[in-house]
This record gives C-alpha cells, sequence and structure tokens, in this order.
C-alpha cells in the first residue's frame, strides 16, 4: 500500500510519523516480550548507574537514547554529543527515597572532530543501621557511590553518529571499597527531518567491582530506542526499551510539549522492576542560555524521588 502526502499537508505528516512509532514501539515489544533476563534481579554491582540523569530526561521517564540532544547526552547516549555545537556545564541534584541523594555534573566542549566531556556522579547515604546474623544491633556504617566518565562523540557521516564513554566507578560500604572500570558504546541514526533511532551498550564491564570475596560485573544493558521531533506541534515523543543483564526487559516512553520554546511540560512512563511502570512528570523553563527542570518521580509505598537540574550555555 503506498500513501500519497502532499508537502504541505502538516496534519497527515504527523499523524505518518505516529504511525511508525507506534509501529516500532509495537515491534520492540514483540522482541521483549521473548526476552528473559539471564540472571536474578539487580544482582550485579554498581546499580546506582542505573538511577538516570537530569530531570529532564527522567520527566519523560528516562526515554532519552533516541533523543539525547544536550549535556546529558553524556549519561543516556554518548553518540549525542555530536550534534552539540556549543559548550555545555550541567548540573543535577535528586533527593531520592530512603534518605539518598545522587548529584551529577558534567561539562562538554565541540573539538575539530567530534565532542568532548566529562562527568562526575555520586550517591550519598545517611548512616544505615547495620544487623549480625541473629538480627541484632551492630550500629551504623556509611556506605557511596562515586562514577567519573570521559566521553567523546562524532558524525560518522551526515545521518550517523557514534559515541563512547569510560567509566570510574567507586563502591564503598563500611570497610570495604573497591574501583571498577566500564565502557558505554553508542550510535545514533537521523533517519529524516522528523525521525531519529538510537542504541547503546551501558556498563560494559572491564574490571569487576570487588567488596567482599566475589568478584561483581557492572549492570550491563542494551537500550534500543526511537524518538519523533514534531516542530509543526512543539512536541516530542520518545520511546526506549531496555534489555539488562540482570532483570527482565521493560519499556521506558516519554512525551514534551514546548510552549514558545521557554516553558515546557512533560509526562513519561517508566518500566523495570523497581518501579514497576510508574507515571514521571515535571516541567521546565528556558531564559537566555540558561535553564532549569524539575521532576517527580514515585517509588510506590517508599515514596517520591525530586529531581531538579540547571544547565548553562557558552
Amino acid at each position: 500500500m503506498i500513501i500519497a502526502i502532499h508537502k504541505h499537508d502538516k496534519t497527515a505528516r504527523i499523524v505518518t510519523i505516529l504511525a511508525m512509532i507506534f509501529l516500532i514501539s509495537i515491534l520492540l515489544v514483540s522482541i521483549l516480550t521473548n526476552t528473559a533476563a539471564a540472571g536474578s534481579v539487580a544482582t550485579k554491582s554498581g546499580q546506582f548507574l542505573n538511577i538516570g540523569a537530569g530531570a529532564r530526561a527522567m520527566a519523560m521517564g528516562g526515554a532519552q537514547v533516541a533523543m539525547a540532544d544536550d549535556a546529558y547526552a553524556l549519561y543516556w547516549n554518548p553518540a549525542g554529543l555530536s550534534n552539540i555545537k556549543r559548550r555545555e556545564t550541567i548540573f543535577s541534584y535528586m533527593f531520592h527515597v530512603q534518605d539518598m541523594k545522587l548529584g551529577y555534573l558534567g561539562i562538554i566542549t565541540p573539538c575539530k572532530k567530534g565532542v568532548m566531556g566529562t562527568s562526575i556522579s555520586y550517591l550519598t547515604h545517611d548512616n544505615i543501621l547495620g544487623y549480625d546474623h541473629a538480627a541484632k544491633s551492630t550500629g551504623c556504617f556509611e556506605a557511596g557511590n562515586m562514577a567519573i566518565d570521559i566521553s567523546y562523540g562524532r558524525k560518522v557521516d551526515k545521518k550517523f553518529s557514534a559515541g563512547g564513554n569510560i567509566k570510574f566507578i567507586s563502591e564503598k560500604i563500611d570497610a570495604n571499597s573497591d574501583i571498577g572500570i566500564g565502557l558505554d558504546l553508542g550510535g545514533m541514526l537521523r533517519m529524516n527531518k522528523y525521525v531519529s533511532m538510537g542504541a547503546v551498550l551501558k556498563n560494559v564491564t572491564v574490571k569487576e567491582l570487588q567488596l567482599d570475596k566475589k568478584k561483581e560485573a557492572l549492570p550491563t544493558a542494551l537500550v534500543v530506542g526511537v524518538a519523533c521531533q514534531i516542530p509543526e506541534a512543539d512536541l516530542n515523543l520518545t520511546c526506549d526499551a531496555t534489555i539488562p543483564s540482570d532483570n527482565n526487559a521493560f519499556l521506558n516512553a516519554g512525551v514534551e510539549y514546548s510552549y514558545q520554546h521557554s516553558l515546557t511540560a512533560r509526562l513519561g512512563i517508566k518500566g523495570g522492576h523497581v518501579n514497576d511502570s510508574a507515571f514521571t512528570a515535571g516541567f521546565g523553563y528556558s531564559f537566555g542560555l540558561f535553564s532549569f527542570d524539575y521532576c517527580m518521580e514515585p517509588f510506590g509505598d517508599m515514596g517520591n524521588s525530586h529531581h531538579v537540574s540547571m544547565q548553562y550555555r557558552f
């Protein structure tokens, strides 16, 4: 069947793009339905690497692998760095459940043959009460996580971009600590003016973490996604499929509406074993080269997480 669309028929064009997004999403769901995790849930070290970064992305359900178009591509898909034309610095802070707090700081700069950047993320806990095998209190202990990434992305041709991260991960639980090394490898394909596709292999283990007697790999995951930009409607749509190494596959999706390119509203749905398909919501405000974003993410009986982000382009 062939559908002819006049080049000025914006409504028909938008409907066609939405149909394409729907069909691709159905294909992803079909693939994921037949995909099972190789191990038990959350059995890998460095689980804080999966939390996410940036209030904008989190408000869209964390579905960013095909739409990463700002400095938060450092986290979501380093291939997206290649589309950025000026330097950016970012800061994100998350008030997580159970008194955990996550900070993320990054900076990128274009160079002759691509875009380079670096970021640091850290997760802190308040003092944790410990117990022995007889359920007797052993007092409080400290725990913390940190990761430092070095990133690079560049255009391979007019439509395809590639990028990667090397990351150094530090974990500490009480008196035990270690440093691991991992890689992210990403790609992004611009299909046309409206539709892009992306994929990233996250947290590939180069050096395992060893906090006790057993060495543990990082939480490797394959993420593939599709994004649609509809400038006529000031609308962005995204959908990601994640296949983790220690859990069942799941989908994330999000929508973003911009009013006069300054005030933005966002909604998302985030899958996975932690929140079991929770809805996310947020907003953003931009003025000049500065932008501010907020996101609320529910975690059921554990409460809600709140993300705030700031971004400056220079």
